[in-house]
């Protein structure tokens, strides 16, 4: 569309602020469908390199899928982490999307798709968004799935701190990290390789270059003493314990032990028995 017919942001918000409907009302699967098909036909419509028809390019299969995969996530975590969705909670989501869109012309479109119903859009443009953030926040720090690789983890770093593991000894868990500080004015910058091996094996290397500010708040992660194992840290898709080898005053250089956390994929494919429920 021209800019003569973009529809500004400041402009969704009056359709959306306070249109909750008193009575809430059931949606069944079918009109679940059917208004994920207004959806995405919105979306289809702009794909500039769209050659097949929707109907093969999205086929009815695909349409349900993604309704069964929303039920399934408001399910989830009611039964899961008792963290029901509510009405304010999809309100507020709906409000979070008309004031960040960089398409605001094109969210109204989806909006008169949806017949400007606000209870249809809360349902089923902003709970598939809100359920699937929501899930995957807290399938990430939920301490009963990664057990196991937590445990894994403090085995690795007890090897470590005993001497079972020689901090120079190459491991599949193991990843070289060489830190440089750089002037203040440069962008930071970051490769891998993997250098060249003796015996025929390989351990990864992770180069940073990092200014200042980033290059201290690297360091604050890494333990003050060489030779030392850290503490375990827990990242989004993993458990993570760091070794300082080296260091002088604009370089160092360290060892980073990782144990993957347990798939959102996979975990979820464990999961799904109760998915065919909805």
């Amino acid at each position: 569309m021209g800019n003569s017919l973009r529809f500004p942001t400041c402009l969704l918000l009056p359709l959306i602020a306070g249109a909750l409907p008193a009575t809430a009302r059931d949606l069944t699967f079918e009109e679940r469908v059917d208004a994920q098909q207004a959806i995405e036909r919105v979306y289809y419509s702009h794909q500039l390199e769209a050659r097949l028809p929707f109907d093969q390019a999205v086929p009815p299969e695909a349409l349900k899928a993604k309704v069964r995969d929303t039920l399934w996530k408001s399910a989830i975590l009611q039964e899961q982490w008792h963290a029901p969705v509510t009405a304010p909670m999809l309100q507020a989501e709906m409000q979070r999307l008309a004031r960040s869109t960089r398409l605001p012309d094109r969210l109204r479109e989806v909006f008169a798709a949806l017949h400007d119903d606000p209870f249809l859009i809360q349902e089923c443009l902003a709970r598939p968004l809100l359920v699937d953030r929501l899930a995957r926040s807290f399938f990430s720090s939920d301490e009963r799935i990664h057990r196991p690789s937590r445990l894994k983890m403090e085995a690795l770093r007890e090897a470590l701190v005993s001497g079972r593991l020689p901090v120079s000894q190459k491991d599949e868990r193991r990843t070289l990290v060489e830190m440089v500080r750089v002037e203040s004015g440069d962008p930071p910058s970051e490769s891998s390789r993997d250098p060249d091996a003796k015996d025929g094996a390989s351990t990864p290397l992770r180069s940073l270059r990092l200014p200042e500010d980033e290059y201290r708040r690297w360091r604050s992660r890494t333990p003050l003493r060489i030779g030392v194992a850290g503490p375990i840290e827990e990242e989004r898709d993993a458990f993570v314990v760091r070794v300082l080898l080296e260091e002088d005053d604009h370089h160092a250089r360290l060892a980073e032990y990782r144990t993957a956390k347990v798939s959102w994929d996979s975990w979820r494919e464990m999961a799904r028995t109760s998915l065919d429920e909805y």
